[in-house]
């Protein structure tokens, strides 16, 4: 054996060492190879039978509880009275023959709606949509999870996380139902969007992240005019019109028939968004110049509004305002180039929805310097227009 104090090479019976003088105690025999062996061996069949014994109760387990923290409820309730109601004339809509505002419809999962007296929205990571009670800012989180949200005729529309199923929430009665929409044409598409209007639903197929078909449908579920399309984001300007982009085309589609024409588009134009005034606002980009631009979707005009402190990542309008991602955070100009300022100095914000009462609620992620902004939420936060009022939901 070695002394564990001067590592020297000492006889097994020497109880000191001969070299340092410092005590050490024999080293004790090691057992025989077959016996570990044998050993090691009877260990290992014993945990691998315990293993295979138990595997399905620890696997159910951990999958449970999976299951219960982190599955997204895509389902009705089936405890319907566990949803409130309400009168029909408090769920009135605001928004006249639309299920939402146009602001909050150039959102692409519009993720708020709003009636006369409540605010429904799913800003939540699960998507859970919550009821506030506007005369008293109460919030209350439903049972139900959803994105797309609009309000009509006194009830609630909205599509499940995934996008693959469409229900209707009854304000007055409470119940939930599937409304009557045309089956999927493929099973690989989802509901990418969904509006009302007038004259039925709007309803937007996509797959991979691109819209591929939009169809126009009565309230019965009758389709009226069906187009294969493979294009960008969808937006409806007004009662009469869709927008999208087709790699550099403006595409007008006129409702309900689907008609299309289209124009150029300015070069380096991405981002696009709308509230209703005719035109159409997003970012633009060259090699020389980095601006928000306003682009006239009927005939391709365009006019530059220049920004100092654009960071393009985020754009949304609402009220003559165009609020986007800058250097300093969140800021916003007026639609005719004019700088209003910060309103968010800590947070990027996107995916902004907007409340007659003057509110905006939005994702939002912190400002990281000059890294790009980061498209996962820390937070979700509501605010005035003009940034007072800040704070977080949930």
């Amino acid at each position: 054996m070695y002394c564990k104090y001067c590592h020297r090479p000492i006889d097994d019976s020497n109880t000191v060492c001969p070299y340092c003088g410092k005590p050490n105690k024999p080293s004790p025999k090691k057992k025989s190879r077959p016996v570990r062996v044998f050993i090691y061996t009877f260990v290992a069949l014993l945990l691998f039978a315990l293993v295979v014994h138990f595997f399905p109760v620890i696997s159910n387990y951990f999958v449970g509880k999976d299951d219960q923290s982190d599955k997204v409820q895509s389902t009705p309730p089936k405890q319907q009275d566990t949803l409130p109601t309400f009168t029909k004339e408090s769920t009135e809509s605001i928004h006249g023959s639309l299920g939402n505002s146009i602001a909050n419809y150039s959102n692409y999962i519009c993720q708020l709606a709003e009636c006369k007296d409540y605010i429904f929205h799913c800003y939540d990571r699960l998507f859970r949509i919550s009821l506030i009670e506007k005369a008293t800012d109460k919030v209350t989180t439903l049972p139900i999870n959803g994105i797309n949200l609009s309000i009509y005729n006194s009830t609630l529309y909205y599509s499940c996380p995934e996008r693959t199923t469409i229900y209707a929430y009854d304000l007055v009665s409470g119940d939930i139902y599937e409304p009557n929409i045309p089956d999927k044409p493929n099973d690989s598409y989802t509901y990418d969007q969904f509006f009302i209007f007038d004259k039925g639903f709007i309803i937007v197929y996509g797959a991979s992240y691109w819209t591929e078909m939009i169809c126009v449908c009565d309230f019965n579920g009758n389709i009226l005019f069906q187009k294969k399309i493979h294009c960008g984001k969808v937006l409806l300007l007004d009662n009469n019109t869709l927008l999208t982009m087709q790699e550099n085309l403006l595409i007008t589609l006129s409702l309900p028939s689907l008609d299309q024409s289209s124009v150029s588009a300015p070069e380096g134009f991405y981002d696009y968004d709308s509230f209703g005034d005719g035109f159409i606002y997003g970012f633009y980009k060259s090699d020389d110049y980095n601006c928000i631009m306003k682009v006239n979707p009927l005939s391709g005009e365009a006019e530059m509004l220049p920004v100092d402190d654009l960071k393009g990542f985020s754009l949304s309008c609402n009220d003559n305002v165009i609020y986007y991602t800058s250097q300093s955070g969140t800021s916003a100009i007026s639609i005719s180039g004019n700088p209003i300022g910060n309103i968010h100095s800590t947070y990027h914000t996107f995916d902004i929805s907007f409340t007659s009462n003057g509110y905006m609620y939005c994702e939002a992620s912190k400002v990281r310097g000059d890294k790009l902004v980061s498209t996962f939420p820390d937070h979700f936060c509501c605010s005035n227009y003009d940034g007072t009022n800040f704070f977080f939901l949930h």
